[in-house]
């Protein structure tokens, strides 16, 4: 009888065996290929909350953006009472009013934008602190009370918003503005800021200039940064400019990983009308990269924007396992900066049809040939 059961044990132990074998041959060969077509670390969680995935994002970047070490004093020209953004002389008026923050359970997509990509690509003209305005300069500041407006300042250090309906315009940062990865604070508007980085790769903690849930940037300006923007959910960007990427040793052996615009699965998201040059280093993964890495994606608009550099220019929803759904890319422009298919590799991949996914209208500028939808990867 031991020996009629040694028997059938021996053959199943030989049959796991070569099963796992088989297993670990197959899931070799899905890590190379993956690694190869993504140059990025495929993360995954199944938490579903948009702080858990956040945090879990900044631990694999190294994320190091810290509190000042004492609670600043109000800059001269911010103010504790509520108001609505101004109105800026300096600026062209739009033709129509801007969308509203999406909210965290929409109904709908956002809603495109007639003017985005009609060709006036942001630059030092219409981003950053409009001319003519004089800076006070200030140290770094943590925003707690609700409907703060900081305007006209000249910031040295990060900008952590705290509260609800913060307004930033018209001002210099040399540091990251943080609008926290919990909703802690919804409606913040960025309006004609320039977030400067250090400068050096190693010392950005491969983290975002400007991150991660319920803001709005229009017409900013962000240069010398690993990273330009991180998105989470509930996030317009329009009209601004990101350039100057800086990176830092070899992307395969602990070196960085860079982007103009970078989210791991998120809602509500919208990127329309901004110029997105990421620069043409081997570090560079792309100048609009959505892996769904953390999240699914859903209720994306990507619009009018003219992309720049990296293996291919866009990463477009897939690059992980979660998916998107309700995801656009309409009318973009794939730039010819560095090469004339965008990027190394081509305009664009990991883009799944279906789910209320659309890509219409994007097109090369360097030959005006509508750019084909791309595939999975």
């Amino acid at each position: 009888m031991k020996q009629f059961f040694r028997s059938i044990l021996g053959t199943r132990v030989r049959k796991v065996t070569a099963i796992a074998s088989a297993i670990a041959v197959a899931l070799t060969l899905t890590t190379v290929s993956v690694a190869s077509a993504h140059s990025f670390s495929q993360h995954r969680t199944t938490a579903s909350a948009a702080s858990t995935q956040w945090n879990d994002w900044k631990k694999h970047h190294r994320y190091s953006a810290s509190k000042p070490t004492t609670e600043p004093a109000p800059p001269p020209s911010a103010t504790a009472t509520p108001a609505p953004t101004p109105t800026k002389t300096s600026t062209p008026a739009p033709t129509k009013s801007p969308s509203p923050t999406p909210s965290s359970t929409p109904t709908t997509s956002p809603t495109t934008d007639p003017n985005a990509g009609s060709g006036a690509w942001p630059d030092a003209s219409n981003t950053g602190v409009p001319a003519g305005v004089t800076l006070t300069p200030s140290g770094g500041m943590t925003i707690t009370t609700a409907g703060t407006v900081v305007s006209g300042l000249d910031i040295n250090g990060d900008v952590l918003v705290r509260a609800a309906n913060v307004t930033i315009e018209n001002s210099k940062v040399h540091g990251r503005i943080d609008t926290s990865d919990n909703g802690g604070a919804p409606n913040t508007m960025i309006k004609r800021v320039e977030i400067i980085g250090p400068y050096n790769g190693a010392k950005d903690s491969g983290s975002p200039a400007v991150g991660y849930t319920g803001f709005t940037c229009d017409g900013c300006v962000i240069h010398g940064w690993g990273k330009g923007f991180g998105l989470v959910k509930d996030v317009t960007i329009k009209n601004s400019w990101v350039y100057d990427i800086v990176v830092y040793g070899d992307p395969a052996n602990g070196g960085s990983h860079n982007e103009a615009i970078l989210s791991l699965g998120g809602t509500n998201l919208t990127v329309t009308n901004n110029r997105l040059d990421a620069g043409d280093a081997p570090n560079v993964s792309a100048s609009l990269a959505l892996y769904s890495q953390m999240a699914a994606f859903n209720n994306v608009l990507v619009q009018g924007n003219l992309f720049d550099g990296g293996g291919y220019c866009v990463y477009a929803g897939l690059g992980g396992s979660y998916g998107a759904s309700n995801t656009r890319f309409i009318g973009n422009t794939f730039g010819d900066k560095y090469d004339k298919k965008c990027g190394g590799y081509g305009p664009a991949i990991a883009y799944a049809t279906g789910n209320g996914n659309q890509w219409a209208g994007n097109v090369l500028q360097s030959s005006g040939a509508t750019v084909a939808t791309p595939g999975r990867g």
